[in-house]
């Protein structure tokens, strides 16, 4: 590994994270960095310099172990890369877009890609790699991109199933249909971003994703009740924040009215009648302008447990009409049940699956009651079944349950990955120890919990110096899920 470089290291000495482990700098130096930091002052740019730091650390060891540079050279190459970084002027739109990623980056791995497309670092970069070198050293973070863009695809095809229970078949058609946007809204979406997950969050993240006909009318039932669900929350907080536009619609159109009566336009008697059909017009034009129907929250969770029962029993197969009857009945008694344990915690089916892993073995939280695991209806399911249809099943939910888990999995190795920029070596050990941590079967993950107790499995001495403030900064962050620092 190269030297720490006094330019490149410490240079925000109010910021915790460059003090640790850096060498003290001269006078000289000191003069050298504030001068660099104030012409980016006088941009109004914030700079992420631990961030920056990190980026140009991982291009001086490639350079070094991959490309045979010599230290003193890594070390000359990293302090004109960083030079070249905050001495970005605001000339060009493409200047003005890489500062203000200077201040914000979407993360590190994003900054690390737009540092070798920028015109000035690749300049600093040309003369000390070959273009074959510079070709590789693109690909690679192109790659790590890649898998990030992988992984969040697959978190999100997992959420779906969560929801609408797919089948492998939906799985690989849905994977390069989300693969092609990472964005939601003009949010472009991170595998960081991703990882909180719960009943709420879970339906939030696939929403507005294009189901184009890939789903099963039941399954599409679900997705619209759901939709609708999370609208209807929507519109209680808006209610709360801001006064109903119908009511501020309908005072203007009032007013208009009376105006007119004012002026003779038209009688008195007209008025009454007028502000109703004025009112009924507004409110009218509001729910068409409504992407769902709207539906009594009430009767929501009855629908939602019904439509998943639809979507869970179409996939058993072709069924007779005795065995059409037999499953109809149980779904109605589970939907009974389903209800009646609502206010229960334990049973309801909003509960989060938690997971909790140390060094001698994983504690997970119950798994929650969702309406489809009601024993009557899975009851039914290996009586009615023929042996083979039944293995089949079995096969299938237990094909859903690995799904699941791989995207987790995939998902946290992508977050790690693009915060710390591993090596080959440390993401497959990564991957290795992810492998062997036990997950619950039913519900849902928090794999930002997952994360909070995996990390101190990680040992700071296999990551590199320019890497462990990163890996301390992650333990900080997630100290409250292992009731740290309370």
């Amino acid at each position: 590994m190269c030297k720490p470089n006094p330019i490149t290291l410490g240079i925000a000495l109010t910021l915790t994270l460059a003090g640790a482990g850096f060498a003290q700098e001269n006078p000289a130096e000191k003069t050298q960095k504030q001068l660099l930091l104030n012409q980016a002052a006088t941009q109004q740019a914030k700079l992420n310099e631990p961030i920056i730091n990190l980026a140009i650390h991982y291009i001086g060891e490639n350079a070094t172990r991959r490309y045979a540079l010599s230290e003193s050279a890594a070390e000359q190459l990293e302090a004109s890369l960083f030079e070249s970084v905050i001495a970005v002027s605001q000339e060009s739109e493409q200047e003005k877009n890489f500062l203000r990623e200077l201040a914000n980056p979407p993360s590190t791995s994003r900054f690390l890609v737009r540092i070798l497309s920028y015109p000035a670092c690749r300049t600093d970069l040309a003369k000390h790699l070959s273009p074959q070198q510079l070709q590789d050293l693109e690909d690679r973070a192109n790659a790590r991109e890649r898998r990030d863009k992988e992984a969040i695809s697959g978190h999100l095809v997992a959420l779906l199933d969560y929801q609408l229970g797919l089948t492998p078949v939906q799985h690989q058609r849905f994977e390069p249909t989300i693969l092609a946007d990472t964005k939601q809204g003009d949010w472009e979406r991170t595998s960081g971003d991703m990882l909180w997950t719960d009943e709420t969050g879970s339906f939030d993240r696939v929403r507005g994703l294009s189901l184009n006909g890939m789903v099963s009318p039941a399954q599409a039932r679900i997705y619209t009740l759901l939709i609708s669900e999370f609208e209807e929350e929507n519109r209680r907080h808006e209610d709360l924040e801001d006064p109903d536009q119908r009511e501020v619609q309908l005072k203007a159109t009032t007013e208009e009215i009376i105006k007119m009566e004012r002026a003779g336009k038209i009688s008195r008697e007209d008025i009454g009648p007028m502000i109703e059909e004025a009112k009924r017009r507004i409110w009218a034009d509001s729910d068409l302008t409504t992407s769902t129907p709207r539906v009594k929250p009430e009767d929501r969770p009855r629908l939602i447990a019904e439509a998943k029962l639809a979507a869970y029993t179409e996939q058993l197969g072709e069924l007779d009409a005795r065995a059409s009857k037999r499953f109809e009945l149980a779904a109605k008694g589970a939907v009974e049940r389903y209800i009646e344990n609502q206010d229960k915690p334990r049973n309801a089916d909003r509960n989060v699956a938690h997971v909790a892993t140390t060094t001698s073995a994983a504690r997970t939280a119950p798994a929650p009651m969702v309406v489809t695991n009601y024993p009557l209806y899975q009851q039914t399911i290996k009586t009615v079944l023929s042996e083979e249809a039944f293995a089949k099943h079995q096969a299938n939910q237990a094909e859903r349950v690995s799904y699941r888990h791989r995207a987790l999995r995939a998902l946290l190795v992508a977050t790690l990955d693009t915060r710390l920029l591993l090596s080959d070596k440390q993401r497959a050990r990564i991957e290795t120890d992810l492998a062997a941590i036990p997950l619950p079967e039913s519900g849902l993950v928090n794999g930002y919990q997952v994360l909070g107790r995996f990390i101190l499995q990680i040992n700071p001495d296999d990551m590199r110096e320019w890497q462990q403030p990163f890996h301390r900064k992650i333990v900080e962050e997630t100290e409250w899920v292992r009731g740290e620092g309370r």
